[in-house]
């Protein structure tokens, strides 16, 4: 498996024209940190954000959407 990386992320950024001042809204599957490498998810998530989040200006924008599924077993928030 090839693993992903900073250059890997910063490339395909670019080659999609992102560039760092933009607003990006991101929506994905978890499964991605299979590809990262780091000894334990906690590790592998936070390189992954910090390598995502170094792209961007402090004039550009992520929107990551949340959600819960304690809202169908009646849990208040």
């Amino acid at each position: 498996m090839e693993h992903l990386n900073k250059g890997k992320i910063y490339n395909f950024f670019r080659s999609h024209k992102i560039k760092k001042n933009d607003t990006v809204f991101v929506h994905g599957n978890a499964s991605v940190i299979k590809q990262i490498r780091g000894r334990n998810n906690k590790q592998k998530i936070n390189t992954f954000w910090k390598h995502f989040l170094s792209y961007f200006s402090s004039k550009g924008t992520v929107i990551v959407p949340t959600f819960t599924y304690s809202l169908t077993k009646k849990k208040n928030l």
